[in-house]
């Protein structure tokens, strides 16, 4: 865990000597957790949903409303929704898998808060995630993508 107790990265003890590649998504017991920034032999850093730095395409089960997740210690958020989004305390929150090499469909978290900015004429949903990252031992990493932007170079043939 990263030396200033923010949680925002974490070191887990597989590098590419087990096949694991930068920006593989890491996966807590319920959760999405973070994805794989940084790749050694035999250890890995993970920067965790809880760290300002990460931003990735998310969707409001429920409704399929598309928007844009950014990490927070506290206040995770989903920004760029329609004023007039149909959204509620509850709904859960999952990747959209259209922006970036996280696959669609991994649960974030539910949505704890509702709020209307009225100049910017747009919604912020604030996000509850069910994950203690200060508590995790152990985690997992999805090493089979199929959505891959240009230039990643995921192999397929690990699992």
């Amino acid at each position: 865990k990263d030396p200033y107790g923010l949680y925002s990265t974490f070191l887990i003890d597989k590098g590419s000597n087990d096949g694991i590649q930068k920006y593989m998504p890491v996966l807590g017991i319920q959760e999405l957790v973070g994805r794989v920034i940084e790749v050694y032999p035999e250890f890995s850093r993970v920067r965790t949903i809880e760290s300002p730095k990460l931003a990735f395409g998310a969707v409001v089960r429920r409704t399929n409303e598309l928007g844009v997740y950014m990490g927070a210690r506290k206040d995770k958020t989903m920004t760029y929704l329609s004023i007039n989004s149909d959204i509620s305390p509850g709904d859960e929150i999952i990747t959209s898998g259209t922006t970036d090499i996280t696959p669609a469909g991994l649960r974030l978290g539910k949505v704890k808060e509702v709020v209307r900015r009225a100049p910017e004429e747009d919604l912020v949903v604030k996000i509850e995630s069910s994950e203690n990252i200060a508590a995790l031992s152990h985690v997992w990493i999805l090493t089979r993508i199929r959505n891959l932007p240009d230039g990643a170079s995921l192999s397929e043939g690990q699992s």
